[in-house]
């Protein structure tokens, strides 16, 4: 975000560049970040040495791994809270309506 805030245009180029839909860009460096991923995110052709291709893949199959196993889990957890809910030592205590309080009869020592 630093870098960004501290991005500076010309307003009167920004706005005729707009018109003509161009793209601006502060540097180079932003230009060339932005062509990649353009051509990166744009393109639909596997790449076996692409490591973001990988990691699109390796994120789809922990994706449908984790739906499968929040049903898996999900049924085991519904079975395991009927069977408690059908147990006596599963429900809750009974609560006293009348509370009682102890007190002392002797008094603290102070240490003078």
């Amino acid at each position: 975000m630093a870098l960004e805030e501290a991005s500076t245009f010309n307003l009167e180029e920004v706005i005729n560049n707009t018109k003509n839909d161009q793209l601006i860009f502060e540097n180079l460096g932003h230009f060339v970040m932005s062509d990649l991923l353009h051509n990166h995110f744009h393109t639909k052709d596997f790449d076996f040495f692409n490591a973001f291709d990988w990691i699109v893949i390796l994120a789809v199959v922990c994706g449908i791994l984790t739906l499968i196993l929040v049903g898996i889990v999900q049924y085991k957890v519904r079975t395991l809270f009927t069977l408690l809910a059908a147990t006596r030592s599963a429900q809750a205590q009974e609560f006293s309506k009348h509370l009682t309080f102890k007190t002392t009869t002797t008094m603290p020592e102070t240490v003078t």
